[in-house]
């Protein structure tokens, strides 16, 4: 699979015209940064949980105000009452800090805030037609 792919990419570039080492290593640099951001998100979104994008679809319109990690509780705790085989073993704080390990939330001191990353994440989400509603 690599060397087709390989092929395609060199004919591609070619096509484009980005025969010059500086304009061609931009562009692959872009490429491959796009490519990391579409891998990172789908697996985000493999791995996330339905109460979790629910949080960052509160959290969106707030911008960097944020919200305080208490106002955040019930949610997990309604998810936790649907579904409690799924978070016997997941506490609140695991729960969050999922979200700020990839980086869609910060947190600061009591407030959480929804990232760039976790903007995008959401764009990401509408633009390929994925559910933002999922189980847990």
């Amino acid at each position: 699979m690599l060397v087709p792919q390989e092929t395609e990419i060199r004919a591609e570039l070619e096509r484009l015209a980005l025969r010059e080492q500086p304009k061609r290593e931009t562009f692959l640099i872009q490429i491959l940064a796009v490519a990391s951001i579409i891998l990172q998100f789908e697996r985000t979104y493999f791995s996330i949980w339905g109460s979790q994008l629910a949080i960052l679809q509160f959290l969106n319109p707030l911008g960097e105000i944020g919200a305080t990690v208490e106002s955040l509780k019930p949610y997990y705790d309604l998810a936790k009452g649907q579904a409690p085989e799924l978070y016997e073993n997941y506490s609140f704080e695991q729960w969050l800090t999922f979200m700020e390990n990839h980086r869609l939330v910060g947190r600061k001191e009591s407030k959480v805030a929804i990232t760039l990353v976790g903007r995008e994440f959401l764009k990401y989400l509408v633009n390929q037609g994925f559910s933002l509603y999922k189980a847990g």
